[in-house]
């Protein structure tokens, strides 16, 4: 049988106890990678990981009255519907009525709004030739209602 010394035997222990930590270490380093790509809880504390919170849309309050009203509607019907007092917008999709009627007195002046009228376009499905299916864009119409003998919206200045 082979003897070995002391100072050998001392040397292999402690080689060994050194593997055992880099071990270690490299398993708590997988354990926190692991917890962290799937955010359920964090390996120091034992605690679950709140979800980030995403940073919030623009609220409507903090519209101004241009970004209410995108753009007048311009076809046969609403021509002929101009000549009885009511226009018809292209609005924000999550504009109340209030803040329609306030942006096209403040965009218009003179103007005194009687009633508002909204629609909302639901999205269409469309299929495009090699390409992934999509839908359309959701719209939301106002018709605009003018009080009588208040002034007219000129749509097209200068003609």
């Amino acid at each position: 049988m082979i003897e070995i010394s002391q100072e050998t035997k001392e040397a292999i222990a402690a080689a060994k106890a050194e593997k055992r930590a880099r071990y270690e270490k490299r398993q708590e380093k997988r354990i926190k990678e692991y917890a962290l790509k799937k955010k359920k809880f964090d390996p120091e504390t034992k605690k679950k990981i709140k979800a980030k919170v995403r940073p919030t849309r623009q609220r409507m309050e903090d519209l101004k009255y241009y970004d209410v009203i995108i753009k007048p509607m311009m076809t046969e019907k609403t021509m002929t519907m101009v000549e009885s007092g009511k226009y018809s917008f292209f609005v924000h999709p999550k504009a109340t009525k209030p803040q329609i009627k306030n942006a096209v007195q403040s965009m218009f002046e003179g103007v005194k709004v009687a009633s508002v009228n909204t629609m909302i376009t639901a999205p269409k499905k469309r299929h495009r030739r090699g390409f992934a299916p999509g839908k359309t864009t959701i719209k939301k119409k106002a018709i605009v209602t003018l009080k009588p003998g208040s002034k007219e919206i000129e749509l097209f200045p200068g003609l």
